[in-house]
């Protein structure tokens, strides 16, 4: 033990250190590591004290995690004075850097004071002074928690919220100047009172209960807790609460921020009221697809290019229905038609972009079955509609439905001052046109070959091929197949029974073979009889020989003004075209899909070398056009694939098959070669 050491310790003044360390030798010397906690308020009574030999301890008056009020270093005691007088510690001494300490018992401290007296005085002095410091410190705490609560007192006065502080037995204690504002009363005419008294609504009406049902750990009970209250001048109000539980000591109470919500909840009310208002012209899934959430953002401009489905309904005859009716009689008879069909709409997900006098024109941005569902859920709608109106003595109303999957572009048109959101695409304008034929077919639901090949679940539906028309505009025919869930069983079992032989006489037909046409409609009308209108169109153009909605020079092969001047690609074109024609043969002669399968193969191989060809030399000279050109190849490939998939499925004739790869084998190269490979040769020339 270091005798230096000793004799600088304040409460050993006076003592020779040679026999006091003699007196201490028993004393353990321990090793104290950073952050060790040595003594704390929290202990009942130490029994030791601390003499810093080597290294540095922290004293912490106003808590353990607060900044040191003092440190010991060597020759300092920690712990003398509550190990005297058997008292808790009134302050957390922690190890700050690696120390020695000279561990000194209560009962070691009792001896040496009454061996050496000098001690003694030494420690009434140390007491003398730490009952000055210790009173003056308390007086100027006092002092510092009193200037703490005017200040708390003036910060709760001066908020904007209301502040109230509820007991467990439901009385209010305390009760700020921003609650005095909000509820009009004025504090001695509240505390004392109960909560109920200001809130008269859930859960303040049976508080007790509430209370009694808290959980014990249960801190914060949560905001955006709304209720009702009255003001003294009886106005009714909204306010909005935060609710806290505060545990001290032994008691436990509520706290109250309350903040009046009344005209926040009317604005609101009436901005919710404004975007209800606006969502009938406008609907929100509309801004939706928009990318946008309010309607109040969209600008004129503002569009956005994707593929979905259009559905487009119309009323049969609607314009001598009209005449014979008043306009009052007209608006209540489409509102009430709409009425019946649209929710058809919106449960399919679908959403409705327009009503056109007493046309609907909707959009389905997930799936094409969505779009077919919803056109069956209208038949099914609007046959329970007319069996109200027949009950009422009013005619029939039939409609007719168009559904085609396509890319669009959907956006809003105008200027600052008026604005429409609108759909513009020309699969807008097939599904326009597909709803119109259904009144030559007396077939309320017509698809697009590219809505069939869109849905998810085609084989789930009962779907037949009925033609293939040049609809205005297009440089491609377009397929049009008929969707017949809705008939009845019979007449449904009918049409499953004749499909393959009218669907193989309509492609005969179209391909020019007229009497194997009438040869296959014989037995279909045999076994529909009346019942089937597209057997008897049918029918009635193949003895007429009409090629509708087919061009003139449907079965020519390769011509001279389809020359492109580039060698090659000439050569590949011909022989591309010889291939298609020799395809006729195999598709008309053959019934056997594997076949067909591989000569399909084929072809698709000489259409893939003839474009790989042609992008090889779009790249050899700039680039020029290689992109949008590349894009339609890319798009011939798809369609392509596709035919081959339905020969794999079985499911079709071999002569609609045909049918359909001569419509993408020759309508497409024709118009591929006019509008894109001959600019490039001339630019290649």
């Amino acid at each position: 033990m270091d005798e230096s050491i000793i004799g600088r310790v304040e409460i050993f003044y006076g003592v020779k250190p040679a026999p006091l360390c003699k007196a201490l030798g028993d004393c353990p010397i321990e090793e104290a590591e950073p952050g060790q906690t040595l003594l704390h308020p929290g202990m009942r009574s130490p029994h030791h004290m601390y003499v810093v030999l080597e290294g540095e301890v922290a004293i912490h008056f106003d808590g353990p995690d607060e900044p040191p009020s003092r440190f010991a270093r060597p020759g300092d005691t920690v712990g003398e004075l509550s190990t005297l007088l058997d008292t808790p510690p009134n302050a957390t001494v922690k190890c700050q850097r690696p120390a020695q300490l000279l561990r000194i018992d209560q009962d070691v401290l009792h001896r040496v004071t009454n061996q050496f007296p000098l001690i003694s005085r030494n420690l009434v002095g140390r007491v003398s002074s730490w009952l000055k410091m210790n009173t003056a410190q308390l007086v100027a705490r006092e002092h510092r928690l009193i200037e703490q609560e005017k200040r708390l007192r003036a910060v709760v006065d001066s908020t904007v919220n209301g502040i109230l502080i509820i007991e467990t037995d439901g009385q209010v204690s305390a009760y700020n100047n921003g609650a005095q504002r909000i509820f009009g009363f004025a504090a001695d005419e509240v505390v004392g009172q109960s909560v109920e008294f200001l809130l008269p609504s859930p859960p303040f009406t049976n508080f007790d209960d509430y209370f009694r049902a808290l959980k014990p750990d249960h801190l914060a009970l949560g905001e955006g807790l709304v209720c009702s209250a009255v003001r003294k001048d009886g106005v009714r109000i909204l306010t909005e609460l935060l609710a806290s539980e505060v545990r001290y000591q032994d008691n436990r109470f509520l706290t109250l921020v309350v903040n009046d919500i009344t005209r926040r909840f009317e604005a609101e009310r009436a901005e919710q009221r404004l975007r209800d208002a606006m969502s009938r012209y406008v609907p929100d899934a509309f801004l939706a697809l928009l990318g946008k959430t309010n309607i109040i953002d969209v600008r004129p401009g503002d569009g956005v290019v994707r593929e979905m489905t259009v559905l487009f309904s119309d009323i049969r005859d609607f314009t001598a229905f009209s005449e014979t009716r008043s306009p009052q009689e007209v608006f209540e008879f489409i509102n009430d038609y709409l009425d019946a069909v649209e929710p058809e709409v919106t449960s399919t997900g679908g959403v409705v972009d327009k009503y056109i006098g007493d046309a609907i024109m909707a959009l389905f941005p997930q799936q094409a079955d969505d779009a077919v569902a919803a056109a069956l859920g209208m038949i099914k709608a609007l046959s329970r509609f007319n069996a109200r109106r027949a009950r009422n003595g009013e005619p029939e109303v039939r409609t007719g439905y168009g559904v085609n999957t396509g890319t669009l572009m959907l956006g809003a048109v105008g200027n600052r001052e008026r604005m429409d959101g609108t759909v513009i695409g020309d699969a807008v304008n097939l599904a326009a046109r597909l709803e119109g034929m259904t009144k030559l077919y007396k077939a309320p639901l017509l698809i697009s070959h590219d809505a069939m090949l869109a849905m998810r679940k085609p084989e789930a539906r009962r779907i037949r091929f009925v033609d293939v028309v040049a609809p205005k505009g297009r440089s491609m025919p377009a397929f049009v197949y008929e969707v017949y869930d809705h008939e009845s069983a019979e007449l449904r079992a009918l049409k499953d029974e004749t499909r393959p032989l009218l669907e193989r006489a309509i492609a005969l037909h179209h391909l020019g073979a007229h009497q194997q046409a009438l040869n296959l409609l014989g037995p279909c009308l045999a076994c529909s009889g009346d019942e089937d209108p597209v057997a008897q169109i049918y029918r009635q153009r193949a003895m007429d020989a009409r090629r509708e909605a087919m061009p003139a020079d449907w079965d020519a092969g390769w011509r001279d003004e389809m020359a492109t001047g580039l060698t090659e690609i000439d050569a590949r074109h011909q022989a591309l075209f010889a291939e298609a024609q020799r395809l006729r043969a195999l598709f008309l002669g053959s019934s056997e899909h594997d076949d067909l399968f591989g000569a399909t193969g084929t072809f698709e191989d000489m259409a893939h070398d003839c474009f790989l060809a042609e992008e090889l030399l779009m790249r050899q000279n700039g680039n020029v056009g290689l992109d949008e050109h590349k894009a339609r190849h890319d798009a011939f490939r798809r369609d392509l694939s596709n035919v081959r998939r339905e020969i794999v499925t079985r499911v079709r004739d071999p002569a609609y098959l045909y049918l359909r790869l001569k419509v993408l084998a020759y309508d497409w190269f024709a118009n591929h070669i006019h509008h894109w490979d001959q600019p490039m040769g001339r630019r290649l020339a």
